[in-house]
């Protein structure tokens, strides 16, 4: 009998009808490259802060990957001006980032972005359709914006749908504010279509007293169901990882694989009992 160790994926143990001789682990991740994917490098970013949000796709026609990205004008964390900067990379890995000559900044059109800078104009997520016949609609986004009426909402900004047919013009809403959303969400937002449910389906962070995830679905993208609740934290997570600050996902055979991203939090009596220094 061959004593070569095989590697296989196992998802769920109800799709398992035994296990034998079989050792469950997990494999580390291991990095491509040490280097960052973008940087600010351009002549026209020097006054721009690299934002913390991103929507990256690979278009199968034309066989590029395409990055849409937050760039940053800050003041301090409540006084925040977010713009939308565009990228292509052939691999991945290597980008660049073409002067579209559409948003004026600081006097001039030479820039990559796609949106100018708006206060928590933000989470910009973008798909490319597979289903939809009207091409001036094959590219969707939904983004955050907090306009002149919702300062004084604090943080809670609606969320607003915007439509193009190569995803680098976009038909903006009036006054850039047309809530499909209305409870919003305040951070990166993730959709999709779903063939199985034929339906598109986003991820969104709903708050009761801590970060949770949610979900929403759509027949047109337009018209969105209540949210609900899909994770939250529970007793077995430790006290220090109970803000689940959002979630991506793949589909995977019958599944769809959740890639959980937790705000990791200190509070003193944790770091009493585990004799963490400050």
């Amino acid at each position: 009998m061959s004593t070569e160790e095989l590697s296989y994926l196992f998802i769920d143990d109800a799709f398992i009808e035994s296990i034998e001789g079989i050792k469950k682990g997990v494999v580390p991740a291991e990095k491509v490259s040490d280097e960052p994917l973008i940087e600010l490098d351009q002549p026209w970013e020097k006054q721009w802060l690299l934002g913390s949000y991103s929507s990256v796709i690979y278009d199968e026609e034309e066989k590029l990957f395409k990055m849409w990205y937050n760039v940053d004008r800050r003041k301090n964390i409540y006084e925040e001006a977010v713009g939308l900067a565009y990228a292509l990379s052939e691999d991945g890995i290597h980008w660049k980032k073409p002067i579209l000559n559409l948003i004026e900044d600081n006097g001039s059109k030479k820039n990559n972005l796609l949106f100018p800078f708006f206060r928590w104009g933000c989470g910009h997520v973008v798909i490319k359709d597979p289903i939809q016949a009207d091409r001036a609609k094959r590219y969707k986004m939904l983004f955050m914006l907090q306009c002149e009426e919702m300062k004084f909402a604090g943080i809670v900004q609606p969320i607003c749908l915007a439509y193009s047919s190569d995803g680098i013009h976009w038909q903006v809403p009036q006054h850039w504010f047309n809530h499909v959303i209305p409870e919003g969400t305040d951070t990166h937002m993730t959709a999709y279509w779903d063939p199985k449910i034929h339906k598109y389906v986003v991820y969104l962070r709903g708050r009761s007293n801590v970060r949770i995830i949610c979900m929403s679905e759509s027949d047109d993208f337009v018209n969105w169901s209540p949210r609900k609740v899909i994770v939250q934290p529970d007793e077995e997570d430790p006290p220090q990882d109970h803000e689940f600050y959002g979630m991506t996902s793949m589909a995977y055979g019958e599944f769809r694989l959740g890639f959980l991203y937790v705000f990791h939090t200190l509070n003193e009596n944790w770091i009493a009992e585990n004799q963490i220094e400050d």
